[in-house]
């Protein structure tokens, strides 16, 4: 049987894919350009419309990869509204300058997270 490093615990999946994410991360809107043929930008404008978002929502922005849809649900909800991106791999986050983002990056109230999964307390 061939062992493979997702299979030894969730935490050796959960670093597995945080270092695939984060090796994708400087190439990762290229490469989705080319597998897409640049459909992906055309499908993130129709998520924007179908979602509708109005001034002063939250959105939770699960598995947002390099942020282009936190960034354009924020210029929905405005500055009196929030969007919480997350993501597994910190490296795929950058700010809208194209840099590396982390917290509090924007100047509005965008909460920035990483982490690969969310529990529900009991």
């Amino acid at each position: 049987m061939v062992k493979r490093p997702w299979n030894e615990s969730d935490e050796a999946k959960s670093s597995y894919v945080k270092e695939l994410f984060s090796a994708l991360a400087p190439r990762y809107d290229v490469m989705t350009d080319v597998w897409t043929l640049g459909l992906h930008r055309v499908w993130k404008r129709q998520a924007m419309e179908l979602c509708a978002l109005r001034p002063g929502e939250r959105v939770l922005d699960v598995a947002t990869g390099t942020g282009d849809l936190a960034f354009a649900e924020q210029a929905a909800v405005g500055p009196e509204g929030q969007v919480g991106p997350s993501t597994p791999a910190r490296r795929c986050l950058r700010s809208p300058g194209g840099g590396s983002a982390g917290p509090s990056t924007s100047r509005t109230a965008t909460l920035w997270t990483c982490g690969s999964r969310m529990r529900r307390s009991t």
